[in-house]
């Protein structure tokens, strides 16, 4: 079951509830799922809604007065408030002092005789100044020297004067710095001193900026420091904003600037050496420190192309190294020399000369020449152990491609390396040379 109010046209509370409907009753108390504001039942008219499993009952019923008796529990006095916290008419000993308002007593609001001592804080300040609480007795005033005291009970009134001899005359008085005016009888006038940008008027003293603004900086006056107004060493680098953008021009003789000072600025300080400061690396990003990429240029070249990178491949060619620059500590122990299988290991390769063999060395060509020595050597000085291995290679007179070759199935051929026959001969060009010839003498 839900429950909804509603004003004339504004659904204002609402509640779903759980009940059970016999012979069309049913008994619910509202509010009880979601409470009830009171200020819903202001003076305003209000319709209650209800609705039966998803079903909405037509009409609403109108709500009369016994629901806006609910309103009760926040009058306009009360404001829902117990009454145990509001002070009831006449009852003695309810008004405390935190209840009553600053100033808000006056002395018509006080009847005669009805504010005893015992009624008044010890911490009331009485009305002679340095003088603290009334402990419940009189406070006396003393005469001090050459002073007399006068009570005027009627009006209310204490008069303290000074006695006859206890005083003196004022004789004379002396305009002092800033002043105008002296006298030593009757009434004196002193005036305030009119001096250049300053104007004096009967209430008020002015400063004339138009004087002053001629002649004084004011704070954060644009272009009011001239040169000659700092003094010599007192402005450090610190003082300088890191965004002044200093135009060169404002500088004087050849100082050098960091940024760069412009085409045509003629700046031709020591340091850059007549170069323009494009020509060179800025200090915080010179080459070789971080964030720097090896794009930078030097004569129209980049550094890469122009210098060799540590650990660059195929950078050093040998116009590049001095004569004599490589030594025996320079070369890596494995370095494989130009002799095939010999491996230098730090120290000099020794050729050694067999028999029939001399070898010469050519310091001035860097030549060796091997030469083998007496009477020389042939096969038919020796006699075979073993088959002869051409491995697909001519036997020749002189090591020509000619003479005879043996193929792999053994067949001979005389001046081919393809024999068809176990001998094939095979002769080319014209004439009447002899293919095979068969010779006997006796």
């Amino acid at each position: 079951m839900t429950f909804k109010i509603f004003d004339s046209t504004t659904e204002r509370w609402s509640e779903t509830q759980t009940d059970t409907v016999e012979n069309g009753s049913f008994n619910v108390e509202l509010g009880d799922i979601n409470p009830l504001d009171t200020n819903l039942f202001d003076g305003r008219e209000l319709w209650l809604e209800v609705s039966i499993g998803g079903e909405t009952l037509s009409p609403r019923k109108k709500l009369c007065s016994v629901g806006y008796s609910l309103y009760s529990n926040n009058s306009a006095q009360f404001d829902g408030k117990d009454v145990s916290n509001f002070v009831l008419k006449n009852e003695n000993n309810s008004i405390s002092g935190n209840m009553i308002l600053n100033n808000a007593i006056t002395t018509e609001k006080i009847s005669n005789n009805t504010v005893t001592l015992d009624k008044i804080s010890f911490d009331v300040v009485s009305s002679i100044d340095g003088v603290k609480p009334n402990e419940g007795g009189n406070i006396d005033l003393q005469a001090g020297s050459n002073v007399t005291i006068t009570t005027d009970d009627n009006n209310n009134r204490i008069k303290i004067s000074a006695s006859p001899g206890g005083g003196g005359d004022i004789t004379g008085v002396e305009a002092g710095k800033g002043l105008t005016g002296s006298g030593d009888s009757g009434d004196v006038k002193l005036d305030v001193g009119q001096g250049d940008g300053i104007t004096v008027t009967e209430d008020k003293i002015e400063i004339n900026t138009s004087y002053t603004d001629g002649r004084y900086v004011k704070e954060n006056q644009s272009n009011s420091i001239s040169s000659s107004m700092i003094k010599d060493g007192t402005i450090a680098d610190v003082d300088i904003s890191s965004s002044a953008n200093i135009n060169p021009i404002k500088i004087s003789g050849t100082a050098w600037i960091k940024n760069n000072d412009g085409a045509g600025s003629d700046l031709d300080a020591d340091k850059l050496d007549g170069k323009h400061a494009t020509s060179f690396l800025s200090t915080d990003n010179d080459w070789g420190r971080p964030n720097v990429t090896d794009n930078l240029y030097e004569d129209g070249q980049t550094l890469t192309q122009k210098y060799v990178n540590e650990g660059q491949s195929s950078s050093i060619n040998n116009s590049m190294i001095q004569n004599n620059a490589v030594t025996k500590s320079k070369i890596t122990p494995d370095f494989v020399s130009s002799i095939s299988g010999v491996k230098n290991d730090g120290g000099d390769i020794q050729l050694k000369a067999g028999d029939n063999i001399t070898i010469n060395p050519d310091d001035t060509n860097n030549r060796i020449t091997i030469s083998a020595t007496g009477t020389g050597d042939n096969l038919g000085n020796h006699t075979a152990t073993q088959n002869i291995k051409l491995n697909g290679n001519w036997m020749s007179r002189d090591g020509e491609n000619e003479g005879v070759f043996v193929n792999k199935y053994g067949k001979v051929g005389i001046g081919t390396t393809g024999p068809d026959a176990k001998l094939d001969i095979y002769s080319t060009g014209s004439g009447s040379e002899n293919m095979l010839r068969l010779k006997k003498t006796y």
